[in-house]
């Protein structure tokens, strides 16, 4: 199901990522690898936290406006 931001209520929340066509992005350590893969199989399901700042925003349009 496609994430809305009109469908959230809270201002942070926490879920998970999924591949078109494919499974959950998952998190993959490799043995003797220093770095932790985000990967679409094996290893376990990555969440993602997301924290809204601001609803209803202005739309800017042009990058000067910031």
């Amino acid at each position: 199901m496609p994430l809305n931001i009109e469908h959230v209520s809270d201002t942070t929340f926490c879920t998970y990522l999924q591949v078109r066509d494919s499974g959950l992005l998952r998190t993959k350590i490799i043995r003797g690898s220093p770095y932790i893969y985000i990967a679409d199989n094996g290893g376990m399901p990555r969440t993602f936290n997301f924290n809204i700042l601001e609803r209803n925003a202005p739309y800017i349009n042009g990058p000067d406006e910031v």
